[in-house]
């Protein structure tokens, strides 16, 4: 067994749940806090870009590439 794999990035899913809701908000916090602590965090985001950016848009994420949306 080998521990190289500690060096691999590591992918969050997040669901940004009712874009009227608080979700996207709180989703966009937590993952610009997220990418401040650790560089290997790739982001899967699922939910509509358009209610992401609105609560905030994570610019840190975004700015990195590491930030992918589905749904």
């Amino acid at each position: 067994m080998t521990t190289d794999r500690v060096s691999e990035d590591l992918i969050l899913a997040v669901t940004l749940g009712d874009p009227q809701g608080i979700g996207p908000e709180v989703s966009v916090k937590a993952i610009e806090a997220l990418s401040a602590e650790d560089a290997r965090l790739q982001f899967l985001v699922f939910g509509h870009p358009v209610a992401f950016e609105r609560a905030g848009g994570a610019p840190r994420a975004t700015a990195s590439g590491r930030l992918r949306f589905m749904g």
